[in-house]
């Protein structure tokens, strides 16, 4: 299908989105809304002495008509069909391309953040720019190509970076005539012939130094930690176009938390800027969110965080989003960051005590278990010391995680918990509510809570023929050297998201389905309440010790157990002998 360039008006179409934002016939949030301000404002005073810039429309539109000109659609349901940018994403392109110097016609904006909610076609049109930038930008110092264009395709890992935006730009390279012969693809590179120009990646996990790039995409900021390696490898990719005339830094990302630091700093000096409370006419900073008092639930106010609901996200796929996020606080986080937007807190509230309350019962016989997992949970001389064991029961049901996966059965689990604290803890356990636990037995105080604990998992272990225990290497390597030597076959469980997603987020599933079982202690409930998550990166999960209200070691030491009677061998295969 050949593009009819005649009859295209991006321009237009931006004048028109402008004006939409400002008359509320587009929703908005005030971020944007305030982006556009910023514009207008700076088209009545540009080329004056107080604001040396200007804004070159027809360059601008060059620039924005690259796009369907030379691109076609990768993947979607419009693969094969011009990219047509959407008219915020003209906004946005128009911006930070067509915004000069006075003084010498190179690009105003040297850094630039554009962020919408998933979905909403970022990775496609960072991908498309990135082609742009290495084909066609226009230096106006040398006045033709860009000379030896190198676009930088930056992520936490390399792989992330080949994996999307790079993997877009090859497809789309591939489907476009002119890309493909004015370019060569080898080593995982794309090269332009006509200007020496370059695109390749690069990720935190395989630092390259000695760049000089004319763009530079950092793919998902929000990922980045601000420790170690990875706040090094962002600020050497902040400075890799020194000795450019007009380097551009462009950041692609959705929302962060209150522990993504470098995103958290680039995000609010961004707002700054646009609502004037910064001054820096360098930095672009378009950001898509619901604003803080919006109801997170009412279709009305997605707009405002996903730009192209209708085009390449739907109202539908984000009302079936939305439904659990209505009864689940983790889901509810995850719609919150990804399909709205705005910030999230790293912890949340583990589970719903009205959820475990309804999950309380007489024990089954544990004789017909087919499997049962133990976790052990050490705390210092004033913590609690906890061991939990899991049986596990088969249900008949089976699921599928698709229609090529095999079927796996869908188990239900019983817990048990014992906790311990020594008596000579400096915590006053005479106060409530330790004082009713330890009175009904529920936590049992011993001068050497270590030993009675061992003891006691050995007696218990042998009269539910349990032999799996997950341990905690950082506190009880000790005692799993001791169960060994017992018998016992202890498996190391680092608290971290690593190790304790899985079962973390299958005790929080089997609660909510009821396919979980307690003695409704009112000890195990109190932790339970107790317990915070936090949230990596990549949204796995672990329990937050330091941010949880009170002690939380007995649920720790049944979520190890949970782990490993999810994994553990079928006792209809031979049972554990001591």
């Amino acid at each position: 299908m050949s593009f009819d360039f005649e009859h295209y008006q991006p321009m237009q179409e931006m004048d028109q989105y402008i004006e939409d934002v400002q008359s509320g016939e587009i929703r908005s949030c005030k971020t944007v809304r305030n982006a556009i301000k910023r514009h207008i404002r700076d088209l009545e005073k540009q080329r004056t002495d107080d604001f040396p810039y200007y804004f070159d429309r027809e360059y601008a539109e060059a620039v924005v008509s690259f796009f369907p000109v030379m691109i076609k659609h990768s993947i979607g349901r419009d693969v094969g069909q011009p990219l047509v940018l959407q008219p915020w994403q003209v906004f946005a392109v128009a911006s930070i391309f067509g915004w000069k110097k006075t003084s010498d016609d190179c690009r105003r904006f040297s850094k630039a953040m554009i962020s919408p909610a998933r979905k909403n076609g970022k990775s496609t049109l960072a991908a498309a720019i990135a082609l742009f930038a290495g084909s066609m930008d226009y230096n106006p110092v040398s006045k033709g190509f860009e000379n030896v264009a190198q676009v930088l395709l930056a992520a936490t890992k390399k792989e992330q970076s080949m994996r999307v935006v790079f993997a877009e730009a090859c497809r789309m390279r591939a489907q476009s005539e002119e890309l493909s012969s004015m370019s060569t693809l080898k080593n995982n590179q794309i090269f332009f012939k006509h200007n020496q120009g370059s695109i390749f990646c690069v990720g935190s996990d395989k630092p390259l130094d000695g760049f000089s790039a004319s763009l530079t995409v950092i793919d998902e900021l929000a990922a980045f930690r601000s420790d170690g390696g990875q706040k090094a490898f962002v600020e050497t990719m902040l400075t890799q176009g020194g000795a450019r005339s007009q380097p551009l830094t462009l950041f692609i990302t959705t929302a962060g938390n209150d522990n993504s630091f470098l995103w958290l700093e680039q995000y609010n000096y961004g707002k700054g800027v646009v609502s004037l409370d910064f001054h820096d006419e360098s930095y672009f900073f378009l950001n898509y969110e619901l604003d803080e008092d919006d109801d997170v639930y009412d279709p009305e106010n997605w707009v405002k965080a996903n730009p192209c609901l209708g085009v390449t996200i739907m109202p539908e796929y984000l009302e079936d989003q939305a439904k659990p996020a209505k009864t689940d606080v983790i889901v509810e986080r995850r719609f919150k960051k990804y399909h709205c937007n705005i910030v999230t807190s790293s912890n949340s509230a583990a589970f719903s005590l009205e959820q475990w309350d309804a999950c309380a019962g007489e024990f089954s016989n544990w004789e017909d278990a087919d499997a049962v997992g133990c976790g052990v949970d050490l705390g210092g001389r004033d913590d609690l010391a906890a061991f939990a064991l899991v049986a596990r029961f088969e249900t008949g049901e089976f699921t599928q995680v698709d229609e090529h996966a095999p079927e796996v059965p869908i188990y239900r689990y019983e817990a048990r918990t014992w906790q311990y604290i020594s008596t000579d803890t400096t915590r006053d356990i005479t106060q409530r509510p330790f004082a009713d636990f330890i009175e009904n037995d529920l936590i049992r105080t011993t001068r050497f809570p270590t030993n009675e604990l061992e003891r006691d998992l050995l007696r218990e272990c042998q009269r539910y023929r349990c032999y799996d225990v997950a341990y905690d290497p950082y506190n009880s390597q000790s005692t799993a050297e001791r169960l060994e030597t017992e018998g016992l076959e202890p498996a190391s469980m680092t608290q971290s998201c690593r190790y304790q997603n899985e079962p973390i987020q299958e005790l929080r599933a089997c609660i909510a389905d009821g396919r979980f079982l307690h003695d409704g202690n009112s000890c195990l409930k109190w932790m339970i309440g107790n317990a915070v998550l936090v949230h990596d990166r990549q949204d796995r999960v672990m329990f937050d010790k330091k941010a949880s209200a009170e002690k939380i070691d007995g649920v720790v030491a049944m979520t190890m157990a949970l782990g490993r009677a999810m994994h553990a061998q079928s006792k209809s295969n031979g049972y554990f002998t001591y």
